[in-house]
């Protein structure tokens, strides 16, 4: 679950982006965020993520949010895991499974256990190969 209580941001020249956001949103529902440029959508995303702070309210989420910037062609040479920073985490979980039992492998995984289990799932939930976890897109 996510959920957005009394948010507000304000830029560093003190203008107000937004104030007072409340959101929840389910496991498994689907929210759309729709806006004009420079209303705040980049903005809130990276707060849902962690990557800024509000300037008031609370965030509340069970699993930590990703965010990959919309930046058309970023990521284009990376695999969705790598685009989401947890292919370091995967490799370590398949590593541990298959016997290696070095400490650098259980310090990656940050004890995630259920982080391929989760990925496989997302990818199911919207129709998506198994495999679009790894490929690399390319022109």
């Amino acid at each position: 679950m996510l959920r957005l209580q009394n948010i507000s941001f304000i830029l560093p020249d003190k203008d107000v982006l937004f104030q007072g956001l409340n959101l929840v949103v389910n496991l498994y529902q689907k929210t759309a965020l729709i806006g004009n440029n420079g209303v705040g959508k980049s903005t809130l995303l990276k707060i849902i993520a962690k990557e800024l702070q509000p300037s008031d309210g609370q965030v509340t989420t069970d699993n930590h949010p990703y965010y990959v910037p919309q930046i058309f062609g970023q990521f284009n040479h990376l695999s969705v895991a790598q685009a989401l920073g947890i292919e370091e985490k995967l490799n370590a979980l398949k590593a541990i499974l298959s016997g290696n039992a070095s400490q650098r492998y259980f310090d990656a995984l940050r004890d995630d256990w259920t982080i391929e289990e989760r990925c496989k799932e997302a990818l199911s939930y919207w129709h998506l190969n198994e495999s679009t976890l790894t490929k690399k897109w390319t022109h």
